[in-house]
């Protein structure tokens, strides 16, 4: 029993609980119980909420019992990425500098899920403040991929994707500033979207105009529609984030009922310039066929002509809002909490200060013209978008990244750069349109992720191509070997 709640989906249990079938309390013990059996090889979460979580689960069976509406999320148990607020918990942005940094009350989509009836089980792994394309911290070490052990889960939202992944959650909360959300989510086989920027919230203090380049939040999930059943319950404005917008008026989980037809789907192997895998590759190429054959759709293979080499898009002086972020968040936390992180290496790690050093370095017209390269891919993909329906890509160019690496050296015998040239996700930051990773299949065992992207606003048809893909290339059995 603990076996098939810890790997259902969401919306069942959120069934099951509404029937009256399972209660609130069978689902929380049944998660606790996952994670006290698997977290210690997987390293998913950075604080577990067992009492709390134990005594929501009761209240919310008390509630039931005498007859109260359940919310939509009624029982299903949610792992929040550790620099996401939750009220009487230390937030610790992925370091032990801040495990006494209690948060005084939760982040407004927190407020959301609980609302919808959703129960907080705690805070997962990430980086130290999510500035990683993979997950370690030196409170839990490494985040694994529930696929083996040896591997990393990815960053910056790797403890909610592996929890996820391991039955340790229903769902994940994790945000995305270039691929969070869909990098852990391909290498841990789980389902990870990036909303249309704005769609959910980000209360960002105490620069709430820091994020406009492209910080997003959104689900974790173990199928499509799942996803499209927590941005039901969490998208709309709030008025603590002035670039939030009103929600859709169009249910997404509807959207991923039937699937969608006579796509004009534009494809790309390599956005132009990224070197993939050829195991990877052939693992795409048999997912985007059995896309379109699933949705009767023609597929295009359009040139992506970005103007720069991958060296350039990657290149920090192409970039320079990373290095002054660095800088702004380093005053800030001496300011306010009294600590040097630049004097704290073995924490931060050696690029964060690196990256600080840098960001002092940057005059202000340089931080500025960054824009216009951002600029100049948004346009890009604009180009795509209005001729085409999707752009799919591969989510990451490899299967797989070792613990203890920042990402792969070499791939397919060519030298790469570690830290930037391995995953296809940050040029659709860059304006906010949705990106969903959604699992394609495998290679030696490893999930591969497919990444399905389409104009602004369209999150339901994104969301129906990533459904009907799951329908015809279902994957859920993983879970269960796992």
């Amino acid at each position: 029993m603990t076996e098939s709640i810890a790997t259902a989906a969401a919306v069942t249990l959120a069934e099951k609980v509404r029937s009256g079938e399972l209660s609130p309390v069978d689902i929380v013990d049944a998660y606790l119980a996952r994670i006290a059996e698997r977290d210690g090889t997987v390293g998913a979460y950075i604080t577990v909420l067992e009492e709390q979580a134990r005594s929501a689960a009761v209240e919310q069976t008390r509630q039931l019992a005498e007859g109260s509406a359940p919310g939509p999320l009624a029982g299903v148990p949610v792992g929040v990425k550790d620099i996401v607020d939750v009220e009487g918990v230390p937030t610790t942005q992925g370091t032990s500098l801040f495990a006494d940094n209690t948060a005084e009350s939760d982040d407004p989509v927190v407020t959301r899920l609980r609302d919808g009836g959703s129960i907080v089980l705690g805070k997962t792994n990430t980086p130290a403040f999510a500035r990683s394309a993979v997950t370690e911290s030196d409170i839990a070490g490494y985040c694994s991929t529930p696929f083996g052990e040896d591997y990393n889960a990815g960053g910056s939202s790797g403890g909610s994707a592996a929890a996820v992944a391991a039955g340790m959650a229903a769902i994940g909360y994790g945000t995305d500033g270039g691929g969070s959300i869909r990098i852990p989510a391909s290498l841990c086989g789980v389902v990870g979207h990036k909303p249309t920027f704005g769609l959910i919230p980000w209360v960002d203090r105490p620069d709430v105009f820091a994020h406009a380049r492209g910080n997003h939040a959104g689900p974790i999930t173990r199928t499509v529609p799942d996803a499209a059943f927590v941005l039901d319950a969490i998208a709309g404005p709030d008025h603590g984030d002035p670039f939030s917008h009103p929600k859709m008026d169009r249910s997404y989980l509807a959207a991923t009922e039937e699937d969608p037809q006579g796509l004009d789907i534009a494809y790309s192997p390599d956005l132009g310039v990224f070197p993939v895998a050829d195991a990877v590759e052939r693992v795409l190429e048999d997912a985007v066929s059995a896309l379109a054959d699933a949705t009767s759709s023609t597929v295009h293979r359009p040139e992506i002509d970005f103007g720069l080499t991958l060296e350039e898009l990657v290149e920090p002086k192409y970039h320079n809002w990373g290095p002054v972020h660095t800088a702004v968040l380093t005053e800030r936390v001496a300011e306010e909490y009294g600590i040097d992180l630049t004097e704290h290496p073995e924490v931060v790690g050696e690029s964060f200060v690196e990256s600080a050093a840098k960001g002092y370095e940057i005059d202000a017209v340089s931080y500025k013209r960054v824009n216009d390269v951002h600029t100049q891919i948004y346009h890009v993909l604009q180009d795509v978008f209005a001729e085409y329906d999707l752009l799919v890509t591969p989510t990451l160019s490899v299967s797989r990244v070792e613990n203890g690496t920042i990402g792969p050296e070499t791939i397919d015998g060519k030298s790469v750069d570690p830290s930037t040239d391995w995953f296809l996700t940050f040029p659709f930051n860059f304006g906010g349109p949705p990106a969903l990773s959604v699992p394609a299949g495998s290679v030696d065992g490893f999930p591969v992720g497919v990444q399905i992207a389409g104009q602004r606003f369209t999150d339901d048809t994104v969301l129906a191509a990533g459904a009907a893909l799951e329908r015809a290339r279902p994957w859920h059995h993983l879970y269960e070997e796992l």
